[in-house]
Formats: structure tokens, sequence, C-alpha cells
């Protein structure tokens, strides 16, 4: 590389006239090179736009590793946490910042139900004994309850523009829910009950004599399988003693399987229509809100309900294949 001495040198040679092979053959160097000196222009690095950042890179490693530790023990980690326990002398909003450099997002926690080794052990063994005596699904009835809030889901995403504001009330004081026990038949339909009051096994055993069991002999006779969840509703002893005196087939459910049960598919699918609009002002709106969807979906949507039937068996395969594990559906 020529200094810079031999660059001014060739350009004041250049500016009297000179040809490049001239100079070429006076300083004893390439023609290329004369060219290459005569054309070059210096590139003035440019510097970084914006303020010059508060911490230095130890104070980001420090940074690190203190979210590293708090992660550790279970706590939560927050800006406010950091900056007390590195005795930093810096601002909430800069310590975000760098978190935020460093590929940091503050992010909710998703809730998922816990499962010990013993609950994927007797979900594996249960779902290999259903695949391998080929259990018929399609004889199968599904049940689980939900509550339904009258202010709506926790969150409700809509599409807004510009500055326009979405909000949704919150009641404290007057606000409430329903509860609501559904049954899915394999023919389509769904069947449901409001629940009033505390749910209690007295009232599960009424609901089965006078409803569910009449509904399920109409349309299937004694040929159906009752599959209910491990709620000690379900499980009270005047509610087993009900079950062997009728004769009732109860499939045998392992705990904490509510991603097995396509009742909780179609709350989603109920839950959507229902809090799709405006929030409701009492529960006698809810209710109709519900009767409404519940309607829909036996009248012009019930090959959702068809097609989850046909997706269980794929679901318990997607189980195994996981070692037990809960099945994102």
């Amino acid at each position: 590389m020529k200094s810079n001495d031999v660059r001014i040198l060739v350009k004041n040679m250049r500016n009297t006239g000179r040809s490049y092979g001239e100079i070429a053959g006076i300083l004893h160097i390439s023609r290329q090179s004369v060219r290459n000196l005569c054309n070059y222009k210096l590139n003035a690095v440019k510097k970084k736009r914006g303020p010059k950042l508060k911490i230095n890179r130890f104070t980001s490693y420090l940074i690190q590793r203190e979210v590293a530790n708090i992660k550790c023990s279970g706590k939560k980690v927050t800006t406010t946490k950091i900056i007390s326990n590195c005795n930093l002398n810096i601002s909430q909003s800069t310590c975000w910042r760098s978190l935020n450099r460093n590929g940091f997002k503050c992010r909710k926690a998703r809730q998922q139900i816990l499962l010990t080794k013993a609950h994927k052990e007797a979900r594996i063994n249960l779902i290999t004994e259903w695949l391998t005596k080929c259990h018929n699904w399609d004889l199968t009835v599904f049940s689980d309850e939900k509550r339904f809030s009258l202010d709506g889901p926790d969150s409700w995403y809509t599409y807004v523009k510009g500055t326009d504001t979405n909000i949704r009330q919150i009641r404290q004081c007057e606000g409430g829910g329903i509860l609501v026990w559904a049954m899915v038949m394999p023919n389509g339909l769904i069947s449901h009950q409001f629940i009033r009051g505390k749910f209690k096994a007295t009232d599960y055993l009424t609901l089965l004599k006078e409803k569910v069991i009449p509904i399920l002999k109409l349309n299937f006779g004694d040929n159906f399988w009752f599959q209910e969840d491990n709620a000690s509703v379900h499980k009270a002893k005047i509610i087993k003693d009900f079950y062997t005196a009728s004769g009732i087939n109860v499939l045998k459910w392992p705990a904490k399987s509510p991603d097995i049960n396509i009742t909780e598919d179609i709350w989603r699918i109920i839950s959507e229509m229902v809090y799709d609009g405006p929030q409701y002002r009492n529960k006698i709106e809810l209710e109709r809100a519900i009767n409404d969807a519940i309607f829909t979906i036996n009248t012009t949507k019930r090959q959702c309900v068809f097609d989850l039937y046909h997706r269980v068996i794929p679901r318990l395969i997607n189980i195994l294949r996981k070692n037990g594990n809960l099945c994102n559906k």
C-alpha cells in the first residue's frame, strides 16, 4: 500500500499534464498503480448516529448475567430487580434498552397444565389400551363444563386505526358469569344445560337422570360410551352407584387430559361466537347468546363436530410421540 506522500506526488505530476506511463517510469511503479493512486478517494468512517450508549460492554454483560441468575431462581425478571441487585446508577428505560439490544423480550407467561411422570405414564398406558383394543370413538359421548363471563375473555383483540381506543368494561361488583355443562354426541349434535348456583354431586345426579341418560338412550340405545373428566362432582359415590345400577359404560379417563377431550374445541368455537360482539349487560343476554351459538352449530356447523371425531385417533398418536406430554391443538 502506497504512502500518502506518494499519492500526493502522483496527483501533482498528473495535474502538470504528465501521462500515466511517464509517471510510472519516473517513480518506477506500474502504470495501473499510478491510475489507482490518481483515482483513490479516502472514505471517511461515518460515526454512528444517535446518542452515545450510557452503559459499557461490561455493564451489559453484568445485566445479562443477573437476568440468568434471577431466572434460575424462578422469580420474575424486572428492570427494578436488575438495577438493585447490580448496584447500577441507570434508569429503568436504560436497562430496558440494554436488554432489548441483547435480544431479551418481556413476554406474558403461558399457562400450562403440569404433568408429573405418573400422569404421563397413565396417559400413555390408557391411550395404548384404547388403540390396541380399537376403541370405537364414533360411539363415545364427550362432556365438560365451562364458565362464561359477562366481561368476556381476558384477551379481546381487534384492529383499530390510528389512535382509536379499544376498551372493554370490567365490572368489579356487578360482574358474574354462567356455568354451562355440555355433551358432544357422535351424531354431530350438542346438548347443554345451564347450572344454577354451586354445582354439587346431587345436581349432577339429577342432570344425568332427567336429561343426559334419556337423550343418550333415545339416540344410541345402550350402545354408547360416556366420557367425563375426574372432577370431584363426577367421582362422587352416588354418581358411581348410579352408573353401576344403570349399566352405563363410563370411559376411564386419565387425569389432567383436556387435550384429548374434543369438548374443549367446541368451547373454543362457542366462545368465538359468543364473544364476537359487544359486552353483555346481564346474564339473560349471555344465556341467549350461548343458546344461539349452540343452535348454530347444531343446524349449520355439525361438520365441525364430525371433523373433531375424525381427529381423535391422530391426536392420541401425537401424544404417544410426545411421550405423554400435552398435545397442542
